[in-house]
C-alpha cells in the first residue's frame, strides 16, 4: 500500500489494465475486483473515498466513491490514483 498506510488502495491493483483505455470502469467495478483478490470483503462491506488533500483543514473527510460512477469521468481517477477502503463489516 502506498505510503505504508493499509487503507490506500492503488487503483492499478485491482482495475483491469489498461486503465485509460476503461474509462467505463465503475466503483462497482473497483469493488468487484478488490472482492476477487480480497474474498473476505464482499462489496456491501466496501467503502472507498478518495485522498483528502495535502493541507486540508483537520477532521476533513475524503469524499466517498457512490456505485455505479465513472472512476475516470466521475473522480477524475487514473493509472497511479489511490483511493482510501474502509471495511464497513458484515452488512
Amino acid at each position: 500500500a502506498p505510503s505504508g498506510n493499509p487503507n490506500l488502495v492503488d487503483l492499478l491493483t485491482f482495475v483491469p489494465r489498461p486503465f485509460p483505455s476503461r474509462p467505463q470502469a465503475t466503483t462497482d467495478d473497483l469493488k468487484a475486483a478488490f472482492h476477487k483478490i480480497k474474498r473476505k470483503y464482499y462489496p456491501t462491506r466496501q467503502r472507498f473515498t478518495l485522498q483528502v488533500p495535502p493541507g486540508a483543514p483537520p477532521k476533513t473527510r475524503g469524499t466517498p466513491l457512490t456505485a455505479g460512477k465513472s472512476l475516470s469521468k466521475d473522480y477524475g481517477l487514473a493509472d497511479g490514483s489511490t483511493v482510501v477502503f474502509k471495511d464497513l463489516g458484515p452488512q
